[in-house]
């Protein structure tokens, strides 16, 4: 992963280490926002709720 990291920043594509990071924590973020959103959408569908 560390070598991925430096080829990204080497090739340009992103300023920093730093600024990978930050964009894997905000994707990670969101993932798990979609994650507890269709995870209730069952949960309701489950216990009849709608």
């Amino acid at each position: 992963m560390a070598h991925a990291v430096k080829g990204a920043v080497d090739s340009g594509e992103y300023a920093s280490s730093s600024e990978i990071v930050r964009e894997a924590l905000r994707d990670w973020r969101r993932k798990r926002r979609v994650q507890e959103q269709e995870f209730a959408e069952l949960r309701a569908d489950v216990l009849g709720f709608k």
